[in-house]
């Protein structure tokens, strides 16, 4: 991963950014690390405070955006984990601040999402708080990854793929299905979600005046990841990114990361050339958008930047 960053399962206020925002829905995309379950998380308003915070919003506030009216939440956990991890404790405290019957998932099988309804008595703004937790887990890549144009990934066995979570539905962590997921789920079109969502289109059917919350542990490299294949994918209503909605082909990794090098949370490396994100998988999931095929080489657009 670039610049690795491993979480505590306290919420990171200073992880908290803005990504994009639909006025017409008054519907927020926000990054961040571990909050619901998070031993210090214990309002819902402390989300609100730190998107307050961020430097952009008052740019948001000023589109249209009142956090004022917001009382619903789409929480996007990203954090897949290994029987006994630290991960493990974090998801299964968020799944208990969501329902007092959390079901049953596998950090490391899928397949993903599993959605899991808000049954838990919260309030926010003054009126009860509605909602749903995706269970969506991002892992990393194998090494080694391509690091110029040509190169190829090496797969973990011959004739697999190089990696389960770009497969489609039904076979793994589908990390091409989490992209779009994102942008119809900002843009209150949840009737286009990836069809295992088909159990929960009742808690899905109004995401208006919501908070969309993509988060891993720390909220850098496994949400960084996610964000950036977002902005690369769709771009943003946030002017600070620089990389406006698009319709058309992903847009080159040099874009995509000059656009969330403007949204970093505070926790993530300082250094050169580190941004937050695991980029072989953002390096995977473009260029199959380019190629159309999982193991093709490079394209020197989805080339990783010099360090």
């Amino acid at each position: 991963m670039s610049g690795s960053q491993h979480g505590t399962g306290l919420f990171i206020p200073g992880a908290v950014r803005i990504v994009d925002y639909n006025a017409a829905c008054n519907t927020l995309l926000v990054r961040g690390g571990a909050a619901f379950g998070a031993s210090n998380f214990t309002d819902p308003a402390q989300l609100l405070a730190a998107i307050e915070a961020d430097p952009h919003y008052p740019a948001v506030q000023q589109a249209g955006i009142d956090l004022g009216a917001i009382s619903r939440l789409v929480d996007v956990c990203l954090i897949g984990y290994g029987a006994g991890s630290a991960d493990q404790a974090y998801v299964e405290a968020e799944l208990a601040w969501f329902t007092p019957n959390p079901p049953a998932v596998d950090g490391n099988q899928g397949p993903y999402p599993t959605l899991v309804p808000l049954d838990n008595a919260y309030r926010l703004n003054g009126a009860p708080l509605s909602g749903v937790m995706l269970y969506w887990p991002v892992q990393s890549l194998p090494p080694p990854s391509p690091d110029q144009a040509g190169g190829l990934w090496t797969a973990p066995a011959p004739g697999s793929s190089i990696s389960p979570q770009r497969n489609g539905p039904g076979s793994g962590f589908d990390f091409q299905g989490l992209i779009p997921a994102l942008q119809q789920i900002l843009n209150n079109y949840y009737p286009a979600l990836n069809p295992r969502l088909t159990s929960g289109y009742a808690a899905l059917s109004d995401v208006s005046n919501a908070i969309v919350y993509v988060h891993c542990d720390s909220g850098v490299n496994r949400t960084g990841a996610a964000i950036l294949a977002y902005l690369m994918t769709w771009g943003s209503n946030l002017a600070a990114c620089g990389l406006p909605h698009h319709a058309g082909p992903v847009a080159t990794l040099a874009q995509g990361l000059s656009a969330v090098s403007a949204i970093l949370p505070a926790n993530a490396p300082p250094a050169p050339g580190q941004y937050g994100a695991d980029l072989p998988v953002v390096q995977a999931y473009g260029n199959y958008l380019l190629t159309g095929a999982y193991n093709a080489p490079l394209d020197a657009d989805m080339a990783p930047p010099d360090p």
